[in-house]
């Protein structure tokens, strides 16, 4: 699979000073105050395991870990149900916060009898449920693209 391909995401602390700090992953990364956690912090206002970003069946999404101090995205605080985030999201962690600097996802494949038909949007497959379209509408939609 090529690296165009491969699902990836990655953060910035918000207001790090002059050397940036960033970290990526291709399937999550643990937000907190323990040192084998990806995303290690040194500040009282976030948990030891205060929260994770991962990657799941409909894509990239955040949850807090039962922190003390709360996850907030974009500026509304989030409980443990996963919450699906974006490239330029704000993650509050704390006192801390993280932007969504890049965020690639796996692309999805439809096949239609014989056809495959590669990179539709997941939201596309989503909406198909809704009745609105047939499947062979919906994907002739994403092919003339």
């Amino acid at each position: 699979m090529s690296s165009t391909h491969t699902p990836r995401i990655v953060l910035s602390l918000v207001g790090d000073g002059p050397v940036p700090r960033t970290w990526s992953s291709s399937c999550h990364l643990r937000v907190g105050r323990l040192p084998e956690l990806e995303i290690a912090l040194d500040d009282m206002s976030v948990s030891r395991i205060h929260a994770e970003v991962l990657l799941d069946d409909g894509g990239w999404v955040v949850r807090d870990k039962g922190s003390s101090n709360g996850t907030s995205l974009n500026g509304v605080r989030i409980g443990r149900t996963a919450q699906p985030v974006r490239q330029g999201d704000v993650i509050r962690t704390g006192n801390l916060a993280f932007k969504i600097e890049h965020l690639q996802v796996r692309p999805v494949v439809v096949r239609v009898g014989q056809q495959t038909v590669p990179r539709v949007h997941p939201v596309l497959v989503v909406s198909l449920g809704c009745g609105c379209r047939s499947l062979r509408s919906m994907v002739a939609i994403q092919s003339n693209r």
